[in-house]
């Protein structure tokens, strides 16, 4: 398993890049109109309602934000970890 050096992917992108992404989000603003955005919306939500939660599963943590993860960790026995740091002394060897 290689650590660390070039990943692909990483890194600033390019201005190119950059530009393309935008131009591609003023396709989508231009179109989707705020009108139609509700039009959107209340499709997905009818479809919710019949069992269809795919539909705003994909956009309804973006609206109201994704929960909080909490990652709680511990040691053994559910106690406080242990840790121990060894220091080596090989000048004289």
């Amino acid at each position: 398993m290689a650590i660390g050096g070039a990943r692909p992917g990483a890194g600033r992108k390019k201005k190119s890049t950059a530009e393309a992404q935008q131009t591609r989000r003023d396709v989508v603003i231009s179109v989707l109109t705020p009108e139609a955005l509700r039009d959107i919306v209340t499709l997905d939500v009818a479809a919710a309602q019949r069992g269809e939660t795919a539909r705003v599963d994909r956009w309804l943590p973006y609206v109201l934000g994704s929960p909080k993860q909490e990652h709680e960790h511990t040691g053994a026995g559910g106690g406080p970890f242990r840790i121990v740091i060894e220091t080596v002394d090989d000048r004289g060897a």
